[in-house]
């Protein structure tokens, strides 16, 4: 398993999922573009920590964040998910 950091740049359907699938790295438990098995929750291995949006109607940007479940695959990452997400908090 591989813990990527992907910015994507436009909201394309699907666009992470299927890059990554045509790259021969399909995401984890994703049985729609290539996985064998599903994770146990029946998700995909598919998170994300933060997402900077327009808001629909003031001028302005909106900051989301969450961290991701404490489950596999994600625990495997705890370190890693954790420092990126204190870099995104300052």
């Amino acid at each position: 398993m591989t813990l990527l950091e992907v910015r994507p740049h436009t909201g394309r359907h699907h666009q992470i999922r299927l890059q990554l699938s045509a790259a021969g790295h399909v995401v984890r438990g994703d049985l729609k573009y290539g996985a064998v098995t599903p994770l146990p929750d029946k998700s995909i291995a598919l998170h994300a920590v933060r997402l900077r949006v327009p808001h629909p109607v003031r001028d302005e940007m909106i900051d989301l964040s969450a961290p991701p479940p404490t489950t596999a695959p994600w625990i495997h990452f705890a370190t890693a998910i954790s420092s990126l997400l204190r870099e995104y908090s300052d």
